[in-house]
């Protein structure tokens, strides 16, 4: 069970909301931690694989995230609880970070930035499976 008074989808909008704001008042901090890339990795920046996953240096991308993380995470923490909605958004995350560093920075041959938002991502894909009632 979660410990905080805010659902997972709510934090993850609180945080993505403040890294937009250190978009607005430090970009260049937000570039260097914020942005994956393969130079990023191999450079031992390894938190961006999570780091870019919350951030949004657009706001109409922001807006549209906090959106949907809002109308679909608490009909998900109804369904997986906590523990179970925390370990795939985070491996959400992860997962879209490293296909995103495999298809543009290996594959490519450039370290290009970005990747899809993966926790609304995975909050979308999830919302569609049949659930047991």
């Amino acid at each position: 069970m979660c410990t905080s008074s805010f659902e997972p989808a709510e934090q993850l909008v609180l945080l993505s909301v403040l890294l937009h704001l250190l978009w607005l008042t430090r970009p260049r901090c937000m570039v260097r931690h914020a942005v994956c890339s393969l130079d990023a990795v191999q450079r031992g920046r390894v938190w961006t694989l999570l780091t870019a996953n919350a951030s949004h240096a657009a706001f109409p991308h922001l807006l549209h995230n906090c959106i949907h993380l809002l109308q679909l995470g608490p009909l998900l923490h109804a369904t997986l609880g906590c523990s179970d909605l925390l370990a795939l958004m985070l491996t959400a995350a992860l997962a879209s970070s490293a296909a995103s560093l495999l298809w543009n920075g290996v594959l490519g041959g450039r370290p290009k930035e970005g990747g899809p938002p993966a926790p609304r991502s995975s909050l979308s894909s999830r919302s569609a499976w049949p659930t047991p009632r």
